[in-house]
């Protein structure tokens, strides 16, 4: 790490990319290639990966890049996002028209804009996100006290991370945290836990979503979010997650269905404006947390 601050300059040279006010697009793909060259493309970002030694080194390796920005959160998620997000390409407005190339960039809008709907739209939009931030996660048992991160921290980065450049689509950020398993548990927790269950409700509902959308099993991340919730957060508050997450599940089946939760008189049903693909996904999520609901409620009251 101190070739990254001080032999290379390249601390100071990711800094000044920061506060500069152009869009360099060519500095911003030599930083992501340089970086990843230098640091993290020989090290694993596979979970699925047998050694548990290589996920900890690439945690180990990302957390005290991290680190070298000290105070400054801004510049820490931004690199995160600049190293893992989606690169595209457009064509040269300014170009002659004769010698036409396209130009890769680092494209951060998509992410912000562009909602995800299935697996592959999951890798395009997210690039290697999930990945890369969920090497976080296993930095806890490093020998260098500062190099950790606790569930705290991690929620508070995600926190920045998904409303850069502006917030994320909610589906977006529900499909980063099931992508990344254990990123949803912290998620829903620590926000239930801080005071705001109703809202931590509503992201478990996202993260079933996301996780129906793109074929994932829920069964270990909802078991491992409810058991932390009970072991974490009051009764009161396992309760309003879990009521607020059956409130909007309620509220987008009716709402597939053409009505209104609560109206007394929605009127009859058009089978042909009725999406049953959406329909399909809405019941499906009502079932995951209504068996949630009933094999755990014993662990909550």
């Amino acid at each position: 790490m101190r070739m990254f601050s001080e032999s290379t300059g390249l601390l100071t040279r990711i800094r000044n990319f920061f506060i500069c006010k152009k869009n360099d697009v060519d500095e911003e793909l030599a930083l992501r290639r340089l970086i990843l060259a230098l640091f993290l493309n020989d090290c694993s970002f596979s979970t699925n990966d047998n050694s548990f030694n290589i996920i900890q080194q690439t945690g180990f390796r990302l957390s005290a890049i991290l680190h070298l920005f000290g105070l400054d959160n801004e510049h820490k998620f931004r690199l995160v996002l600049l190293l893992a997000a989606p690169i595209s390409t457009r064509i040269n407005q300014e170009n002659d028209g004769v010698n036409i190339q396209p130009i890769e960039f680092v494209n951060y809008q998509r992410i912000v804009a562009d909602p995800i709907f299935d697996r592959q739209s999951a890798k395009i939009y997210l690039g290697e996100l999930p990945q890369l931030v969920e090497q976080l996660l296993f930095t806890k048992t490093l020998d260098i006290k500062e190099l950790r991160w606790n569930d705290l921290e991690l929620f508070n980065f995600l926190e920045l991370l998904t409303t850069y450049p502006e917030p994320w689509v909610l589906r977006n950020f529900a499909s980063l945290l099931v992508l990344a398993p254990g990123l949803a548990k912290i998620a829903i927790t620590i926000r239930a836990l801080h005071g705001d269950p109703a809202e931590a409700g509503n992201t478990l509902f996202s993260c079933i979503e996301a996780s129906i959308l793109l074929g994932l099993n829920t069964d270990v991340t909802l078991k491992d979010t409810l058991f932390a919730l009970t072991t974490k957060c009051s009764p009161s508050s396992c309760l309003t997650v879990l009521r607020e997450a059956i409130s909007t599940t309620n509220q987008l089946t009716i709402e597939t269905f053409g009505g209104h939760l609560g109206e007394t008189e929605n009127g009859p049903i058009n089978l042909d404006e009725v999406d049953l693909v959406n329909l399909k996904n809405a019941l499906e999520a009502n079932r995951q947390i209504a068996k949630l609901f009933l094999t755990h409620l014993h662990q909550i009251i």
